[in-house]
């Protein structure tokens, strides 16, 4: 009688017989490894886990006016809960994904992080989300509502901001060597990580710059060209997920986008040199931002051309559709209301909500495809069809109130401005029932792939596309550039 191992090995040996050789870089390379697979999807559970914990923030800076979360935590918890939803939803929840890619695209190197150094990013940075959702809900610390990275002065939440900045650090650290090490053509994925990293790594160094020139008192100026920077990690990690999620490209499509990478590189160069020189942010201010729009756009417009293309020509996958178009459009929304002109009102935070809930919307859509690549469907399977739109549409609606709001010259982080002003009842109104939807469509994300992920985590099934039922071959992605 054969044993169970040998069995297993015998059935290994026949599906690998009956397989097409896969292309190198192909998704299905990483599933088949062990230890990549764990450490993207332990990196995928993270992720999941920081949109879950903004969505309760922001549910308390909702209630944090009401009588009974007044008497248990005081007025001023709203800035606390408001301070916990922003590092949630636009630093541990972008960061931790962003890992997801790096770990990712290193097993699609063929170098895959090492377990030690793996285990080590991983555990610093769960730590360090512990830590930080810790603190806001035992409503201690003194909430700093500065731009990109607000904090509450506790120690134990700057212990877990340093214990989380590790953990990604180690994360980015790993991928800059795999692809170093890698034999294989990096793709233009891996190139747009490699930003990603290196920008990253500059903020860490550019936080620690400012604080030997300017102390640490002025937090808001200490923390202000490490949050721009971080801002290139974003975008740079939209272009790598959505490159993911595209249709193949042509030859010139993709020449075009490697060429408007180098701007990211013009970014962080800018503001390296201006956080060593202490340059004042409004001389460098336009040519980062133009930087960072080179890569951005010219990623979207080639990316629409290809999408418009193809589904003239044959049949795309849902699931681009969705997200790749969803994402478009806030992105598009965004960077419209930055072209119009911002002031210190809420058009900047209706400009800002656009740009990163795009950027959701791809992390969102690539979550998907990864848990279909690992086996893993989608609990909540028609609410998965649906929350694109959910979460893309109450976005517009948020977006909407806010810039209606800062027309009439509401003024940024006075919260409850919008729903006190009999005059903009209009804008509170859309921007509540926006904020409906966007919930609506977190939950169904958050609820569809964590409860996958807790109840199918060994689970090595046939692959299934996004809210769709399992094809007939696995879907695949194809290195591209």
């Amino acid at each position: 009688m054969r044993s169970a191992a040998e069995l297993a090995d015998r059935n290994r040996e026949l599906v690998l017989a009956e397989t097409p050789p896969s292309g190198p870089g192909e998704w299905k390379e990483l599933v088949a490894s062990t230890e990549s697979r764990s450490l993207v999807l332990g990196f995928l559970g993270l992720a999941i886990t920081a949109l879950a914990l903004a969505g309760v923030f922001v549910f308390l800076v909702a209630t944090a006016r009401t009588p009974l979360v007044v008497l248990i935590a005081g007025r001023d918890y709203l800035y606390t809960a408001l301070v916990a939803h922003v590092t949630f939803a636009l630093n541990v929840w972008l960061l931790s994904f962003i890992a997801v890619l790096w770990s990712l695209e290193a097993s699609r190197l063929g170098i895959p992080i090492a377990v030690e150094q793996a285990r080590l990013s991983l555990g610093l940075a769960w730590a360090g989300l512990i830590l930080l959702a810790a603190v806001p809900l035992a409503g201690v610390g003194q909430p700093v509502m500065a731009d990109y990275i607000p904090i509450l002065l506790h120690p134990l939440f700057i212990l877990g901001i340093a214990a989380f900045s590790s953990g990604i650090a180690i994360a980015a650290l790993g991928y800059l060597d795999a692809l170093r090490r890698s034999a294989a053509r990096p793709s233009l994925e891996a190139k747009a990580l490699t930003f990603c990293a290196g920008g990253y790594l500059a903020a860490l160094g550019v936080l620690a710059l400012t604080a030997l020139h300017s102390g640490t008192n002025d937090y808001a100026s200490l923390a202000w060209d490490a949050g721009h920077l971080l801002q290139l990690v974003n975008a740079a990690g939209m272009v790598a997920a959505a490159l993911l999620l595209a249709p193949r490209l042509s030859r010139l499509e993709r020449s075009l986008i490697e060429l408007g990478l180098s701007g990211f590189a013009v970014s962080m160069l800018v503001v390296v040199l201006a956080a060593a020189q202490s340059l004042p942010w409004t001389r460098v201010a336009g040519l980062f931002w133009t930087g960072i729009a080179l890569p951005t756009v010219t990623t979207c417009l080639v990316l629409a051309a290809s999408w418009w293309r193809d589904h003239r020509r044959e049949r795309i996958q849902p699931d681009q559709i969705e997200f790749l178009g969803v994402a478009l459009i806030l992105f598009g929304a965004g960077g419209l209301i930055a072209l119009l002109g911002l002031g210190n009102d809420t058009r900047v935070t209706a400009h800002y909500h656009g740009v990163v809930g795009a950027v959701t919307v791809v992390f969102m859509g690539l979550a998907y495809r990864l848990l279909a690549e690992a086996g893993l469907q989608p609990v909540w399977r028609v609410a998965a069809r649906l929350q694109p739109y959910f979460y893309g549409g109450g976005l517009l609606l948020v977006i909407a109130g806010l810039f209606w709001a800062g027309e009439a010259g509401t003024a940024r982080k006075v919260f409850q401005a919008i729903s006190s002003d009999p005059s903009l009842i209009v804008a509170g109104s859309l921007f509540g029932l926006g904020a409906i939807g966007t919930v609506a469509g977190g939950v169904a994300f958050v609820g569809s792939t964590g409860i996958a992920l807790l109840t199918e985590r060994g689970h090595r099934g046939a692959p299934t596309r996004s809210g769709i039922d399992a094809p007939t071959s696995p879907v695949t992605l194809k290195a591209r550039g």
